[in-house]
């Protein structure tokens, strides 16, 4: 069931209230956002799907237009989620990495919804949770973007959840650049925000060295002033999981991370069984061969990247706690 954005902000404070965290995978296909519900369904854990720019501008939803993206992605995953194969699996899609000129644009239609099917309004899909790329923006401007949002999503009367990231990520975020940013949202618009997104010393991309330490300890802090800047039970979103340890992916979700971003070791395993696919079927797939056909379709290529990928979203979904903790969010829903 892909959750609206009320029913995942409880989904996160569930999370945070009962030690477990949300994978969040940055799913680039057709193929891998079915493989993410699988492998939810397989574990019975919510699983959050996110998308970013470069998906929603892609050949595989927009096409150029990320508007049109952005329709035909929250459309997938709502009739998958919807199927009775995965319907009782909580399902949070969120908008990620959204920055440039089209920023406001795509993320207004995503709290304001996608009309379904095109061109009718008697119902809107909606994006679960939104938040803002700062990595160009001052303090100061994410601060502004983030209060339009809020009054986007207050003037057309429709919900709206946020995670709020720092600006920086080259260093840990400063606890009193924290406290300003979250306070500032928090007193102009109160009551949106559900995560927070400092950076924390976890490498964004594969094969980079780490610039600093991470730290459970930073995770704790930048947590309990989270919670005191808005008032309520505010988890950590961690930027990345690359190069993190279990031992320190654990220790993270025990200090209050509830979402973990993955997208460099995702896109690595499609394209490693990729090249593995059609090296192993080099033979067949030439023209003439009985079995071309089957070879040759998608379908062959992406069933042999499912079984890679499907085994590894599932370690990870048991590395964060989230194991069998669709049960509690359905309690936490009340559904």
């Amino acid at each position: 069931m892909l959750l609206n954005p009320k029913q995942s902000r409880v989904v996160y404070e569930a999370a945070f209230k009962n030690h477990f965290a949300l994978l969040a995978v940055n799913a680039d296909s057709s193929a891998a956002i079915t493989d993410c519900l699988e492998a939810a369904r397989i574990c019975q854990s919510p699983v959050i799907i996110e998308t970013s720019l470069w998906q929603l501008q892609g050949h595989s939803f927009g096409a150029g237009n990320p508007i049109t993206g952005l329709a035909r992605y929250i459309a997938q995953i709502a009739v998958l989620a919807a199927d009775p194969r995965y319907a009782d699996i909580p399902v949070i899609l969120h908008a990620d990495h959204i920055s440039g000129p089209d920023t406001f644009r795509i993320l207004e239609a995503a709290i304001q919804g996608i009309p379904m099917p095109l061109g009718e309004s008697s119902h809107r899909l909606h994006a679960s949770s939104i938040s803002v790329d700062p990595s160009i923006l001052s303090t100061d401007e994410n601060i502004a973007m983030i209060s339009h949002l809020c009054e986007v999503a207050e003037h057309s009367k429709n919900e709206l959840t946020l995670e709020v990231g720092a600006t920086e990520h080259t260093h840990i975020t400063p606890l009193n650049e924290a406290v300003h940013l979250l306070s500032s949202v928090e007193k102009m618009q109160p009551g949106y925000v559900a995560l927070w997104s400092p950076s924390l010393g976890a490498r964004q991309r594969l094969g980079l060295p780490r610039s600093i330490n991470f730290s459970s300890q930073s995770v704790r802090e930048h947590c309990s002033i989270a919670c005191q800047s808005t008032g309520r039970p505010t988890g950590i979103a961690l930027h990345s999981a690359a190069g993190l340890s279990e031992k320190e992916l654990h220790e993270a979700v025990h200090a209050g991370v509830v979402k973990v971003n993955w997208a460099s070791e995702s896109l690595r395993i499609r394209s490693s069984a990729a090249i593995e696919y059609y090296y192993a079927q080099s033979e067949v797939l030439k023209p003439g061969h009985h079995d071309f056909a089957m070879k040759a379709m998608d379908n062959g290529l992406q069933m042999w990247i499912a079984q890679a990928y499907v085994p590894k979203l599932c370690e990870l979904i048991e590395t964060l706690g989230a194991r069998n903790q669709a049960v509690t969010c359905w309690r936490a829903l009340n559904l």
